[in-house]
């Protein structure tokens, strides 16, 4: 959209603007004025197509016609209609815009926008707000944008999703073996070219192509197509060519889908992920890696020869040829994709253009991202008539959750999610509980009144789970006895109808989730360890409830004013009713999600920013220490999808929040925001990278399960010591090495008593209680019945056994129980010492008073 340019009744310089006023600018300025262009137009077709021209016109500092061509462009869009005299106030507005938009990344979607200028277009007041945004006014603009997104209709994404469904993306073997079954050409063309076939006969070169289009005639194929691959596998004499049986058999097992790309495809079968433009950008950086060009994106190590991925030559001149021949042949793109295979080297993405999620047009690395966009897109129909999946819910095959004796989770500063699915459920899933603080089950919805209901068929959530269907919450039980957190994922991305109900129908929706939120993470266990908690501790704790916490995963909420203020208001009160029974929540988005609707920067810095009111002065320093700690405790953990690449994508997540608020904002950002990546299993050198990246830069890292466990290989314990992903091929040696305090500390060094003791706690814990209550009864009634004391003096063994047993169980759960342990320490070695004393003490008083009593 260009507005109709339009004169400005600002008073303009008197000198008006040419090649010759520029020119005696000095060299500082007019770089300025490029770097300015450079800012303004990247992604721009033409200003790419301007900036790569030869002697580079538009980043030489030797500023000429283009440069005054995109100058005077620059001055009619963001003026009023008509369009002034393009005169030297207008560089100088176009300086001070560029600056404004440097200080202030986060509007640049919106003022850059076609969207913008047509809404500004449509406003009544458009003679103000025309200077307002030409001037960039940070008093002004605001409000003006406030305005912008409240008119705009809500933006519905996931338009095919249904309400109650939830799905996952990917390719499985039956899905690729019917892609490639798929021919350019349909049987009916083959059989209309059956006419062409005489043996010991040749058509003449000069009356080939109007044979073809005569057999053609009654089908509705086009001959242009067919023409070169006829050619191409048909007898070639002097007299003309011959047309065999043999030629169309080539035509015919022609494949839509080019072998090759179907045998770089072959690995991410069985790979599963949570959003089709996950599944997309995974499959787009497969054909990076397999094309094996100089993509800034892929790390070195990547970009090697076979078989780490990348196509040998031969597979990449089939390719090519596929490409450039046949039906909806593209020999441009054959010979771009060519030119990116002989390409030798390529710079780093300039950071400038990192924005938007992506690197503008005019940097290194675009004309790369837009041809793999284009074979992408070639062949992307296919992909998306077979990668949605739509799982059935079993309630016969639960999730279950296995382990060897591993221990249990200990406390990290950064923390591990894993993710539970639903239809991965049946087959025992290992996992070594040691390196995870989290487990999130996959599967819970709820419609349009806010009622939960788990998805694909799964019924209402407040009728299951209880009685007879008690085993599906196996997984619950498994991961608290290793001491790991258990979160429920709430998900929906079908917000068409929810977007048609009114203001009060959602309101009430949102307040009827809230409620059932909390309802399912405090109902009851109905197992029988659980209900047996109680009896094992003497009362003392009650029966444990069913979660931990929860996670938020709102895929294309809508991003009109309203629904999101309606959010707001929902995820305070939520956040309420978690604080008061101490739940934890997390919220997640795909990171193509950051920075708009819900997700703006701005709203979740607000999300993750604590109490900052001073401490009474009355509160001690101790004190004020615990309150601040169970503050951030209460803060929410901010869970973002990765998409393909990682390496590059972390990079960028960072540079964005770096450009958003204030210091103190973007780091608790970063201390709050957890990626979740889908490891494939083959890139092991790029998982160690990821890791230690995210370590240092982010509060946590997740994993999505790629494949089920059907699929994937049985899981290998951690060792101790530090080695590289790529020697020990191990996603749990990867996180005990790159993501742990201190790295390559496994939990197969710790000894088998302290897992035993963390794992049983509870029964050893029922035990102390039970000897303790023994030795008080056997105490009672030595000092009350003589006859009491007559015989432990006899079987004293017994008693001090049983003492001696006590002890044994206090002192291995002070040390290793992580509840009392901490309480424990630096005391331990103190209290035993003098339970000792008053042992030693006790036995030699009463040897005492029995020699006194002796006549």
């Amino acid at each position: 959209m260009a507005p109709t340019p339009a004169p400005s009744k600002a008073g303009a310089a008197p000198r008006l603007l040419s090649v010759e006023v520029l020119q005696r600018y000095d060299a500082k300025k007019r770089k300025r004025i490029q770097d300015a262009l450079k800012q303004i137009f990247q992604g721009d077709a033409s200003y790419v197509k301007a900036h790569a021209a030869a002697g580079q016109p538009l980043s030489d500092n030797v500023v000429g016609p283009i440069t005054l061509s995109f100058i005077t462009r620059f001055w009619l869009y963001y003026n009023m209609e008509p369009a002034p005299n393009v005169s030297e106030a207008s560089v100088d507005a176009l300086l001070h815009f560029a600056d404004r938009l440097a200080a202030h990344k986060e509007w640049r979607p919106d003022v850059l926008s076609v969207e913008f200028g047509r809404w500004i277009d449509g406003q009544p007041d458009r003679a103000m707000l025309y200077p307002i945004r030409l001037r960039l006014d940070e008093v002004k603009l605001p409000p003006v944008l406030v305005r912008y997104h409240a008119k705009v209709s809500a933006q519905l994404a996931n338009v095919g999703d249904k309400v109650g469904q939830t799905y996952w993306y990917g390719l499985t073997a039956e899905d690729l073996k019917t892609i490639t079954s798929k021919r350019q050409f349909s049987a009916a063309t083959v059989k209309a070219l059956k006419a062409l076939v005489e043996p010991d006969t040749v058509i003449a070169h000069t009356d080939f192509e109007e044979e073809v289009k005569a057999v053609l005639a009654d089908t509705t194929q086009k001959p242009g197509p067919l023409l070169p691959l006829l050619k191409e596998h048909a007898l070639k004499t002097d007299h003309g060519i011959g047309v065999t049986d043999e030629t169309l058999a080539a035509i015919a097992a022609r494949p839509v889908l080019p072998a090759p790309l179907a045998a770089l495809l072959q690995p991410m079968v069985g790979m599963q992920y949570p959003h089709q433009q996950l599944f997309a950008r995974a499959l787009q950086d497969r054909l990076t890696v397999g094309i094996g060009s100089c993509q800034p994106a892929v790390s070195p190590a990547r970009r090697a020869p076979p078989p780490s991925g990348r196509m040998s030559d031969e597979d990449m001149a089939a390719l090519i040829e596929a490409v450039s021949y046949g039906q909806d042949a593209d020999p441009d793109l054959g010979k771009r994709l060519r030119n990116l295979r002989d390409a030798n080297y390529c710079g780093p993405a300039d950071p400038e253009f990192a924005l938007d999620g992506a690197t503008a047009s005019a940097s290194p690395g675009y004309k790369e991202r837009r041809t793999l966009g284009d074979l992408y897109t070639r062949y992307g129909d296919l992909f998306d008539q077979v990668s949605r999946k739509t799982p059935a819910y079993d309630k016969s095959a639960p999730i279950t959750l296995a382990a060897d004796l591993c221990g249990c989770s200990d406390d990290q500063r950064t923390q591990v999610f894993r993710f539970l699915p639903f239809w991965q459920g049946g087959a025992a899933q290992r996992i070594d509980f040691s390196l995870v603080s989290r487990v999130n089950y996959y599967g819970v919805t709820f419609d349009d009144s806010g009622t939960l209901i788990m998805a694909n068929g799964g019924g209402r959530v407040s009728e299951l789970f209880s009685g007879q269907d008690d085993r599906q919450l196996d997984f619950v039980t498994a991961a608290r006895r290793h001491r790991v957190k258990v979160d429920w994922v709430i998900q929906r991305s079908a917000w068409g109808p929810w977007s048609a109900l009114g203001v009060e129908e959602r309101a009430h929706g949102f307040a009827l989730l809230s409620k059932n939120i909390e309802s399912l993470l405090n109902a009851s266990m109905t197992d029988l360890a659980s209900r047996a908690r109680p009896w094992l501790s003497f009362g003392t704790t009650p029966v444990p409830v069913r979660g931990d916490g929860v996670t938020l995963y709102f895929d294309g909420y809508p991003r009109d004013a309203a629904s999101v203020g309606q959010f707001e208001t929902f995820l305070g009160d939520l956040r309420k009713r978690l604080d008061q029974r101490h739940f934890r929540l997390n919220i997640m988005m795909r990171r193509a999600e950051l920075n708009k609707g819900i997700f703006q920067y701005s709203k979740l810095a607000g999300m993750v920013r604590g109490d900052e009111t001073l401490a009474p002065w009355w509160m001690t320093e101790r004190r004020h220490q615990m309150s601040q700690r169970e503050q951030m405790r209460k803060l929410p953990n901010l869970l973002v999808l990765f998409d393909e690449p990682s390496g590059y994508n972390k990079r960028l997540l960072r540079r964005e929040i770096e450009s958003a608020g204030t210091s103190m904002d973007q780091l608790r950002l970063l201390n709050r925001i957890v990626p979740v990546i889908n490891f494939d299993g083959s890139g092991w050198q790029q998982l160690q990278e990821d890791l230690v990246y995210f370590n240092q830069n982010f509060g946590g890292v997740g994993f999505w399960p790629g494949r089920t466990p059907a699929n994937a290989a049985p899981a290998r314990r951690a060792v101790a010591g530090v080695k590289d992903c790529g020697e020990s091929q191990s996603v749990d040696d990867c996180i005990q090495d790159f993501f742990r305090d201190p790295p390559g500390q496994a939990s197969s060094t710790d000894s088998t008593v302290s897992k035993l003791v963390c794992e049983y706690r509870w029964p050893l814990r029922f035990a102390f209680d039970l000897l303790l209550i023994i030795l008080v009864v056997l105490a009672i009634a030595y000092w009350r019945s003589c006859q009491a004391r007559t015989l432990l003096r006899k079987h004293y063994v017994a008693p001090l056994a049983v003492a001696l047993l006590a002890v044994l169980v206090l002192v291995a759960l002070l040390l290793f129980d992580p509840y009392l342990a901490p309480a424990s320490d630096g005391y331990l070695i103190p209290a035993v010492l003098v339970l000792c004393l008053i042992g030693m003490y006790c036995y030699f008083r009463a040897k005492f008073k029995e020699r006194n009593e002796r006549p």
